[in-house]
């Protein structure tokens, strides 16, 4: 009985547990798109829930698509497309996507479009595409993401496009009607615009960029366009920027085009444009952290009235006042807004100095300062503190001297410095440390125009000098005393013995000691003279 329910415990058990399965195809052999799509299709076709399919070619790079490759990706399946593949100028997009399922570009795959036309395209409901390869476009978007909640991440690769003119983008998702699309670029990955006008991200939905992303757009293009009322651009790091372009309300030459604006890290920059233009009412710009920067635009830029607000990190523009920095009125805590006189002409500063500089608050600390790469505008506000770096040069004007050396022990009085040494110290080199980027030489006079090497020392007081030169050019003399102590003498005093001069050259000042040998070996002879007439006389008596 217990042998027939064991039996039937083990019958009961499945026979198989189902898995995800990965398969491989290789394309090198097939010379046509009709032949590619077919192979791969079939492959998909046959994937369930879970499978991916993994495309590559062993062959030399297909480089000859003349027409559009058409793939439907099922749902929870994954296309991983491994491989180079390249067209030119045909009707379609290079590679049409459709279906929900998720395409993933390796680190060693491309898709490259040398004519006209998308290279990417997909229409499907909660698609993906992470991309870690490259794909470039030459006149048309280098991916375009349609469908409602679908989402594209560039995740360490470099997507780019010299297309060019308004709503021509390198990356497009959503559309006017679609909601929840978003675009996430992280771990290096590149969004590029490379001609006039275009756009480098083109979004319906939010916009994330994180650690180590570039994106760039060029000569009045736009870096990140998010159209939605409700899509929300957050910037956690990398940089996003754009060149050239007006400075006025236009969307052009924006580096981030939005209605809901997030900065907590990285760097948000124009030149000659706008780094953050908002257009919506309602609308918010907040910045945490980071530098949100222009140059001859605004910083922060709205159409209308709007929520702005600079709780950490920086805004800065060109300018003589805040306005000049962002159009409206705004609230700061710890954040600092900065405006440079750009337009006094100066392009040398004091370290230290806050010449042509305005700011808000006026309880931060900002002064001209360097990074060691450039000079630029330090900036603190409690825990927030960072640096501007502009194309300036700041010199410190720092010409002191905080250590001496040599001589050990000196003692530094303002701008003199006093020093003892023993007697049997006759010369010395003087050290000293002086302000960081000062250099400094020693002299023989105060106008130290005769430049000192050992420093030769007699007893007494000895006068040298030391000239300082900040790397402003400023100048400081300090004046050098050494005192080199007397040679020692015995310490025993000095006592006359009261000889009369005898003409053998005796002095009566004798030190005690010559002196003491004297009057004892004296008083010995007079001893011994005692005891021998003693001796003598008795002798006498007794004979």
């Amino acid at each position: 009985m217990l042998v027939s329910v064991m039996m039937l415990g083990v019958v009961a058990l499945p026979s198989k547990i189902a898995s995800a399965v990965s398969t491989e195809i290789d394309i090198n052999g097939l010379t046509t798109v009709a032949q590619i799509t077919s192979a791969v299709q079939g492959k998909l076709d046959s994937a369930t829930s879970g499978d991916s399919v993994t495309v590559v070619n062993t062959g030399t790079p297909y480089d000859n698509a003349n027409a559009v490759l058409h793939l439907n990706i099922p749902t929870d399946v994954t296309l991983i497309w491994d491989l180079d593949y390249s067209g030119g100028t045909f009707t379609g997009s290079l590679v049409n996507l459709t279906g929900d399922g998720a395409f993933i570009l390796t680190d060693s795959g491309s898709l490259t479009r040398s004519g006209g036309g998308v290279v990417l395209l997909c229409s499907g409901t909660n698609a993906s595409a992470t991309i870690h390869g490259s794909i470039s476009a030459q006149t048309g978007s280098a991916i375009q993401y349609s469908g409602t909640n679908s989402s594209v991440i560039i995740d360490g690769g470099i997507v780019s496009s010299t297309s060019t003119g308004a709503l021509q983008s390198v990356i497009s998702t959503g559309s006017s009607g679609t909601l929840g699309s978003s675009v996430v670029v992280k771990n290096g990955g590149q969004v590029l615009s490379q001609a006039s006008g275009g756009y480098a991200i083109l979004a319906y939905g939010d916009v994330e960029v994180d650690s180590g992303a570039v994106i760039s757009a060029f000569d009045g293009g736009v870096g990140i366009n998010a159209i939605n009322a409700g899509s929300t651009v957050t910037v956690n790091g990398g940089t996003v920027s754009t060149t050239g372009g007006p400075s006025t309300a236009a969307v052009g030459g924006s580096a981030i085009r939005g209605n809901n604006v997030i900065i907590n890290d990285g760097v948000v920059s124009a030149t000659t444009g706008k780094a953050i233009l908002a257009t919506v009412v309602g609308a918010s710009v907040t910045v945490n952290g980071g530098l949100v920067r222009a140059t001859t635009g605004y910083a922060i830029r709205s159409a209308v009235n709007l929520a702005i607000n600079v709780n950490g990190g920086a805004v800065f523009a060109y300018g003589t006042s805040m306005l000049d920095v962002i159009d409206r009125a705004f609230s700061t805590t710890d954040g600092v807004v900065v405006a440079w006189d750009e337009g006094a002409g100066v392009t040398e500063y004091d370290y230290g100095s806050s010449d042509d500089l305005v700011w808000s608050p006026m309880a931060a600390d900002v002064t001209w300062g360097n990074n060691g790469f450039s000079g630029g505008i330090d900036y603190l506000k409690d825990s927030n503190s960072g640096f501007i770096p502009l194309d300036v040069t700041v010199k410190s004007p720092a010409a002191d001297i905080v250590e001496v050396l040599s001589p050990a022990n000196a003692t530094i009085t303002e701008q003199t410095i006093t020093a003892s040494v023993e007697n049997s110290v006759s010369s010395l080199v003087l050290d000293v440390i002086v302000s960081p980027a000062a250099t400094w030489q020693t002299c023989a006079d105060a106008a130290c125009l005769t430049p000192l090497g050992n420093m030769l020392l007699a007893v007494g007081e000895n006068t040298a000098y030391i000239k300082v030169i900040a790397e402003n050019g400023n100048v400081k003399i300090y004046t050098v005393v050494i005192t080199r102590a007397a040679a020692a003498t015995n310490s025993e005093p000095n006592i006359g013995v009261g000889l009369p001069n005898t003409g053998a050259g005796l002095s009566s000042g004798l030190s005690i000691s010559i002196a003491s040998r004297l009057v004892l070996a004296l008083a010995a002879l007079s001893v011994a003279a005692l005891i021998i007439t003693f001796t003598a006389r008795r002798c006498f008596f007794e004979k």
